[in-house]
């Protein structure tokens, strides 16, 4: 299921790839009845 913070795993190359993701309030306010209610960070998955 394709979504924001996804990644094509299928028909990737063997090759180094680097994905970047920008969290913020969006993020958090999914989920429902955590402790963590807001915040910003950058994710890079290499």
């Amino acid at each position: 299921m394709p979504g924001l913070y996804s990644i094509p795993l299928a028909g990737l190359k063997e090759a180094r790839y680097t994905y970047e993701f920008r969290i913020g309030y969006d993020f958090f306010e999914a989920f429902e009845g955590s402790e963590i209610k807001r915040g910003e960070f950058t994710a890079v998955v290499v």
